[in-house]
């Protein structure tokens, strides 16, 4: 399994993370002589006020995305040849991207 990550600015609650855990952040408002990557922790507890934080204090955040294996990646072309895609070109084209964002 590689897992990959995604930037996500936070600007509104739409923004803020499904679950619950430790994510990489950047903090808002330093001065740009400090070091300002921090672990946040995100709270899905709706009085615990990590969301009002979170929008206060976070610029933006980098959220984990599993990449798909060889096998999941051809389960998905398996539907899309159904509906007359050329599963040869979907497979090469997911497999291929998949390796680039991973650096093989």
């Amino acid at each position: 399994m590689e897992i990959v990550y995604r930037k996500v600015f936070v600007k509104s609650e739409a923004d803020l993370p499904e679950r619950e855990g430790r994510y990489f952040v950047k903090l808002k408002g330093l001065p740009p002589e400090v070091i300002d990557i921090a672990v946040g922790y995100y709270n899905l507890s709706p009085n615990c006020g990590y969301k009002e934080d979170w929008l206060n204090e976070i610029d933006w955040y980098l959220q984990p995305v599993e990449l798909p294996s060889d096998e999941e990646i051809e389960k998905v072309s398996n539907k899309y040849s159904e509906e007359h895609f050329a599963m040869e070109d979907f497979v090469a084209g997911a497999k291929w991207l998949r390796d680039k964002l991973i650096n093989k």
